[in-house]
């Protein structure tokens, strides 16, 4: 089973993708926890200034 969220760093960048593309990137409950770990440890991380979501 692929992941339904990538999360990749490039520097103080974080982007996360949503990959449902059979749901047309829905969010369902599952995702909507990834998306929310995604985005609360982009925010614990100093390292990080700007997140990006696409998908």
């Amino acid at each position: 089973m692929l992941p339904t969220v990538e999360v990749e760093d490039d520097g103080a960048v974080r982007v996360v993708s949503i990959c449902r593309p059979d749901r047309r990137n829905a969010v369902d409950s599952a995702t909507a926890a990834l998306l929310l770990e995604s985005f609360s440890t982009f925010e614990a991380d100093e390292r990080l200034s700007v997140a990006v979501l696409t998908g």
